[in-house]
């Protein structure tokens, strides 16, 4: 029952990421290359991958708190989100050192797809969290 729950949740989660993504590809491509010029995509991508691989991974604990019950869940959220913030420090470093892609472009794309998905990640954590209290009541 515990791993059916935690794979529920979290390819629920996987998709709703993925669709926003795909979403902020679609509405950022034009401004991007107008006001950056079409290298800028590379960095926009990269950006927009950033925030979906930190979202993805720090997804994992959150859907295993889901999976064995909502008393573990808080801390499970914050450690979740600890988890994401490393994610995209390791990768934005390395990835804005690496002079492959222009910085200011991968910033601010990984920072808009960032608070993007965190928001589409907490919403759906709490609906996920609202829905256990309701089977356990």
């Amino acid at each position: 029952m515990s791993n059916q729950t935690f794979r529920y949740y979290y390819l629920r989660l996987l998709a709703v990421s993925v669709a926003c993504c795909v979403g902020l590809i679609g509405v950022g491509y034009l401004p991007t290359v107008h006001i950056a010029g079409a290298g800028a995509v590379t960095g926009m991508l990269l950006g927009v991958s950033v925030s979906l691989a930190a979202s993805a991974l720090g997804a994992i604990p959150v859907c295993l708190a889901l999976g064995q019950g909502r008393d573990n869940a808080a801390n499970a959220i914050l450690a979740g989100m600890c988890l994401r913030f490393l994610v995209v420090l390791i990768l934005v470093a390395s990835l804005a050192f690496s002079g492959l892609v222009d910085r200011v472009v991968l910033v601010v794309w990984v920072a808009v797809s960032y608070l993007v998905l965190l928001l589409v990640d907490t919403l759906l954590s709490a609906a996920s969290l609202r829905s256990l209290q309701g089977v356990s009541q």
